[in-house]
């Protein structure tokens, strides 16, 4: 059951800040944007991509209609010293086609810039997508048309700006594992942010440390594994053989935990 009322600050409150809880939010936006401000997995927007990629079609096709009128202006000119000369050129035509391509083209570079930086985010996670769907779902604060873009397919997740791929893929299963131990334990790992039981939000400190631990004692499985196999053959040629699987399990592995670029994998490789 979710709570509406407002905490009130008394003599306790006084001398510290009161902790506002999801629900001690009106229900609506306020409580929306309290839920989504709470942890970064719920800053999921839409990228609209199709309506960026119309905006430069048709910003471009606007600075291309310029240019073809500046031609043509040049094309026309009767006096040719107004062409070898910016000082001396008093055609007002001219004058005027080339400060409208200065702004238009201030306003192409912006959004071309805007639309790189918007292509960078990654997509957002199913998992995320789905905490989202079911907390506007069970509370209903938000009217169905508003909240349409959550199913759209172009939706981008904010936090995952430079994160580690290795780390994102493991995450969801720690999560997971944290849940199970919660129940077994008792012991309660969550954020203390809302008062919904079904809600799972523990600190990214926790889940990326965890993360860290795990993938470091794959990575020295991956890499002395071998070398202890290796010791169990006599001949030369067959412990090649367990280095070169090994060293071929660790780049693979590499390449697609962290997303390394060709140059850093043939520098593992060396190494």
């Amino acid at each position: 059951m979710l709570h509406h009322s407002i905490p009130e600050l008394t003599t306790e409150t006084c001398t510290s800040y009161p902790v506002w809880k999801v629900e001690d939010y009106p229900p609506g936006y306020p409580r929306f944007a309290a839920l989504t401000g709470s942890h970064p997995s719920f800053y999921v927007f839409r990228r609209f991509a199709a309506l960026r990629a119309r905006m430069l079609l048709y910003k471009q096709d606007d600075i291309s209609s310029l240019e073809s009128t500046l031609e043509r202006i040049d094309l026309e000119e009767r006096k040719v010293l107004f062409l070898g000369s910016r000082r001396k050129d008093v055609n007002e035509a001219r004058r005027d086609v080339l400060e409208k391509i200065d702004k238009a083209m201030a306003d192409y570079d912006d959004l071309m810039s805007r639309t790189q930086r918007a292509l960078s985010y990654k997509p957002a996670r199913a998992r995320d997508l789905s905490n989202i769907r079911d907390w506007l779902g069970d509370t209903g604060s938000i009217s169905r048309e508003e909240t349409a873009y959550i199913w759209h397919t172009d939706l981008v997740s904010l936090s995952d700006l430079g994160s580690e791929h290795a780390l994102e893929w493991i995450e969801g299963p720690i999560e997971d594992a944290i849940i199970w131990i919660s129940y077994i334990t008792g012991k309660d790992f969550r954020n203390n942010i809302s008062r919904d039981g079904g809600m799972h939000i523990f600190s990214d400190r926790l889940v990326k440390t965890a993360a860290r631990v795990i993938l470091a004692f794959l990575a020295s499985t991956i890499l002395l594994v071998p070398v202890i196999v290796a010791t169990l053959f006599g001949t030369l040629l067959l412990r090649l053989g367990v280095v070169l699987v090994g060293t071929t399990a660790f780049i693979t592995a590499l390449s697609l935990m962290a997303n390394a670029k060709m140059g850093e994998l043939f520098m593992a490789g060396a190494a």
